[in-house]
């Protein structure tokens, strides 16, 4: 299953302007966020064929779980762009 970032792109873009502000980000985590903007947001997989992790409630997916990967900018992008 695929979060298609691409199609949430002006909807995020107006997100992080206000939020960047209200929420008092870093610099770092602007300037990190802007740059995934400007590169163009790609789909990202949010499950996987595992043994453990949450399952997806939806019976087209009963056999995918939900996941975090722990790469550092892959953790920018999830808690920035997706939650």
């Amino acid at each position: 299953m695929f979060l298609e970032l691409p199609l949430l792109k002006d909807r995020l873009e107006k997100y992080i302007a206000e939020m960047s502000v209200a929420g008092g980000w870093s610099q770092n985590a602007i300037q990190t966020t802007n740059s995934w903007l400007r590169e163009g947001l790609k789909p990202r997989c949010i499950t996987r064929d595992l043994k453990w992790g949450v399952p997806v409630p939806h019976e087209k997916y009963k056999d995918k779980v939900s996941f975090l990967l722990i790469f550092p900018k892959f953790l920018v992008v999830f808690h920035l762009l997706i939650l």
